[in-house]
């Protein structure tokens, strides 16, 4: 028997399941993340003999070369870890440092623009927000959540106009002053949501951003 664990998106596509075991895991999954913690999946397969003599002299050849291992052993790993069966989902719970909370505090009230740029998944990123005081329940959070750049212009047009509305302020001179920012169109990470507190005396809100979004704006 091989046992298998990963991410959540990763393991999907390993598992053998039906269409309703697929819904109760994809909601198991959500609630993990809801609750703050990161979903790891657990899933396991059983080898006939034969299967199990060619991965063990495989694997094992392998582990022995430290020089041409890597592709090699992922080979390995797509060739038997398929339709797995799932075991179990279960949530780790990643502490946030003491000081966090105490060093945002600290950067807010020195007037320091704070983002938050993390490979979590958005709900988890956006627990450990509200934990660490990136965002509170006063702040009006706006979305961004699109791939191409037309959609993710059209999002970021209807955010302005409201926002315009309320500074009375045109839309362009908002961009513009986005814009300014040369550190925010710098930034270049694999991170897949970035989270931007904006505090003032007119405006209260914030934005989260997820995956390829972050480069169309």
């Amino acid at each position: 028997m091989i046992t298998v664990k990963g991410a959540p998106e990763g393991m999907k596509p390993l598992l053998n399941m039906t269409t309703e075991e697929s819904v109760a895991f994809d909601s198991a999954v959500s609630l993990k993340q809801k609750q703050g913690l990161k979903p790891i999946v657990i899933a396991e397969k059983y080898l006939t003999k034969e299967e199990k003599r060619e991965y063990e002299e495989k694997y094992n050849s392998l582990k022995q070369n430290i020089v041409f291992q890597g592709n090699e052993l992922e080979e390995l790993s797509k060739k038997f870890e398929t339709n797995l069966s799932l075991v179990g989902v279960i949530g780790l719970q990643d502490h946030v440092r003491e000081q966090a909370t105490e060093t945002v505090d600290l950067l807010k009230e020195a007037d320091i623009k704070v983002w938050m740029v993390t490979g979590d998944n958005r709900d988890n990123a956006v627990n450990v927000a509200y934990h660490t005081g990136i965002l509170n329940e006063k702040l009006k959070v706006y979305t961004f959540n699109n791939n191409e750049k037309d959609e993710a212009k059209r999002s970021m047009r209807v955010v302005l106009d409201n926002l315009s509305a309320i500074l009375d302020e045109n839309p362009k001179d908002i961009m513009s002053k986005s814009e300014s920012d040369s550190s925010l169109k710098k930034l270049h990470t694999n991170a897949t949501v970035h989270i931007h507190n904006n505090e003032s005396n007119k405006l209260n809100f914030s934005i989260v951003v997820e995956g390829d979004t972050f480069s169309h704006i």
